[in-house]
């Protein structure tokens, strides 16, 4: 529940005061870290409707095209899935690198999508490499937020 919540707090802060908090060059997708922490501490399938519901969220809340937040982060999901597979995700260098890479596939395909369904988007090279260090900085501050995360102490009801 505090993972949802969590979740929810990001999504909200993410567009209007993030900039503030950290510049845009190198600001991590904690949403897409949540989604990763979720799969290695509870599953797939919690991670699975964590990444629906948040897209969701997103989706909503950005007021732009729907359902581009819910494939986004479905795609991040399946990045980890599929990343989990081809290296350790139970070490830290294994889970910075599952990060970077499904953060990178979510920042490449929301280039394709909004080139494909926007006629008057023109991509700049900074976007790209803005996109390769928020991925890097995602994957490196990966394992010091699931250290954090893992240590919370859940008091039973």
């Amino acid at each position: 529940m505090f993972i949802w919540f969590l979740g929810l707090i990001i999504v909200l802060i993410k567009g209007k005061w993030a900039s503030l908090i950290v510049p845009n060059q190198f600001a991590p997708d904690f949403t897409a870290i949540l989604i990763a922490y979720l799969f290695l501490y509870y599953g797939p399938a919690a991670a699975g409707m964590f990444a629906f519901g948040q897209g969701l969220v997103m989706d909503i809340y950005s007021g732009g095209l729907y359902g581009l937040f819910t494939l986004l982060y479905l795609c991040v999901y399946a990045g980890i899935y599929l990343g989990r597979r081809l290296f350790n995700f139970l070490v830290p260098k294994g889970q910075a690198l599952i990060v970077s890479l499904s953060v990178l596939l979510e920042k490449l395909l929301f280039i394709i999508i909004l080139t494909i369904f926007s006629e008057g988007i023109i991509f700049s090279c900074s976007f790209l490499w803005i996109s390769v260090v928020s991925a890097i900085s995602s994957g490196l501050i990966a394992p010091v937020i699931f250290s954090l995360l893992s240590r919370q102490k859940v008091i039973p009801v």
